[in-house]
């Protein structure tokens, strides 16, 4: 792929050793941060870096306030750095949480050794009605899983029963009918899988994880803490201020992650399909499916870097919630970062990481339009780290021919004023 030139003004820099950082590919061989991964993960080396640039030191405290599957606290936690996580999706807390806790692999062996295996017909289903569970598990192989997910939420241990149900809800998809087909759940009609495998698979990969347990050492000896909970981003409420905001909103991408989890979610979070529907509403706006939040945003107004883009949509798109999807898109933005201005402390770093995207051949500079955002609530803009250049989707390039889309981290500083 040739590069193109970066856009101008003195603002954007590129750092090319970014650019395998800001993916998963590092992070899959990664023991415990690959104990649940997101889409569009990041490495645990993007952390270190953006920590060591922003020149953090004991007792900094970092907020992601889209956890996901808990990178930034978890490579917090490897500095000794405090670290707070919030996310909208139940799932996100579950696996963040259980990636940050202290266990005893000896305990945590004793507990694998209690488990039974023994087949019970009248074990109740522990599956939500969700119509992706019917299709993606045989019954008998949903009372299978159904038998250990009982097993585990008996347990009395609190962070022995997240570990192993992370264990559990990782092996959803190799037991099931799906795959993940470029991130979303896609039914394999001639993937069958055994009953019989269900233990083995088990214990094989508790086993794992048990000894990746056995292979880290990270102590709190400087008092700091890291702990993860539900909440929106763009309202949520801290205990504390912050010093640092490392994040990755979900990308404008159209990936709904209700339904690229919705096996996971229908075994551990919600009770009906209807709640894993309400959830999908209440989640950001970056795919046509989420609605608007209740609240208003009264002064915020569309940037200019953004309002020639969404003309353009509403001219080409053929798809008609295209151009909602995207005006809500910034519009969750913007309310994102008008809320961490009120959570940053003064002379605080912001850094999201962002990705450009493309419908019906506009390319939406994703990282610049908020970049300006950021400066309507007041952060200060220090630059966009330009990482790599991907290609588009396979349906995009079809229709309109190649066109690199930027990979950014938009870096803001919360400037003090009136004497704050």
């Amino acid at each position: 792929m040739v590069l193109p030139k970066l856009p101008g003004g003195p603002e954007f820099e590129y750092r090319p050793e970014y650019g395998q950082w800001v993916t998963p590919k590092l992070t899959k061989k990664r023991p415990v941060y690959n104990w649940y991964l997101f889409p569009h993960s990041y490495d645990k080396n993007l952390v270190h870096g953006l920590l060591d640039d922003f020149e953090a030191r004991p007792g900094t405290i970092t907020y992601d306030p889209f956890v996901g599957a808990g990178t930034t606290l978890l490579a917090c936690k490897e500095r000794g750095f405090s670290a707070i996580g919030t996310d909208l999706l139940p799932l996100s807390v579950l696996v963040s949480k259980a990636k940050i806790q202290d266990y005893d692999p000896a305990s945590l062996k004793r507990t694998l050794e209690g488990f039974s295996f023994k087949r019970h017909r009248d074990t109740p289903d522990a599956f939500a009605d969700v119509p992706l569970v019917q299709k993606a598990f045989r019954p008998a192989l949903r009372r299978r899983i159904s038998e250990l997910y009982w097993q585990i939420q008996a347990i009395s241990d609190e962070t022995h029963c997240l570990f192993f149900l992370v264990g559990l809800l990782g092996l959803l998809v190799p037991l099931s009918k799906t795959t993940r087909d470029g991130g979303w759940p896609r039914i394999v009609r001639d993937k069958e899988v055994p009953e019989r495998a269900v233990k083995s698979l088990f214990l094989k990969r508790m086993k794992a994880l048990i000894k990746d347990v056995e292979s880290r050492s990270i102590s709190a000896e400087n008092g700091a803490f890291w702990v993860t909970e539900q909440a929106d981003a763009r309202n949520a409420i801290l205990d504390q201020p912050v010093d640092i905001v490392i994040s990755s909103p979900p990308y404008l991408n159209r990936h709904d992650y209700t339904r690229v989890f919705a096996l996971e979610l229908a075994l551990a979070v919600v009770e009906t399909a209807a709640d894993l529907i309400q959830l999908r509403y209440q989640t950001f706006r970056s795919h046509v499916e989420a609605r608007a939040p209740e609240q208003d945003y009264p002064y915020y107004k569309t940037p200019a870097s953004l309002q020639g883009t969404l003309e353009m949509i509403a001219l080409k798109a053929k798809d008609t919630r295209i151009q909602p999807m995207v005006t809500g898109y910034f519009e969750d933005l913007y309310a994102v970062l008008l809320n961490l201005s009120k959570l940053v402390r003064s002379e605080g770093r912001v850094a999201l990481v962002l990705g450009n995207v493309r419908f019906c051949g506009v390319m939406i500079p994703v990282d610049r339009i908020v970049a300006d955002i950021g400066q309507l609530v007041g952060f200060q803009l220090e630059k966009i780290i330009v990482t790599r250049y991907r290609g588009n989707s396979a349906q995009q390039m079809g229709r309109f021919g190649r066109e690199p889309a930027r990979e950014s981290i938009v870096v803001w500083r919360k400037v003090a004023r009136d004497g704050n």
